[in-house]
C-alpha cells in the first residue's frame, strides 16, 4: 500500500532518512537507494513524498 507522508530528517552524508506517514507510527527509516528519482538520490526535509513502507527483517 503506498502511503503519503513527510520527510522528517534527511542525512546526506551517509543517504538515510527518516519519514513520517499515518501509517507508520514513529516513522519509517529510508535509504537512499530505496529513492525512485534520476540522477543523485537525495531527499529535502519538509518535502511530501508517496512510499511504500514494509517491515523491518
Amino acid at each position: 500500500m503506498v502511503s503519503v507522508g513527510t520527510v522528517r530528517s534527511w542525512n546526506a552524508d551517509e543517504g538515510w532518512g527518516v519519514l513520517d506517514g499515518p501509517g507508520v507510527p514513529g516513522g519509517c527509516w529510508v535509504h537512499f537507494s530505496a529513492v525512485a528519482a534520476p540522477g543523485y538520490r537525495e531527499l529535502e526535509t519538509g518535502r511530501t513524498v508517496m512510499f511504500r513502507a514494509e517491515a523491518a527483517d
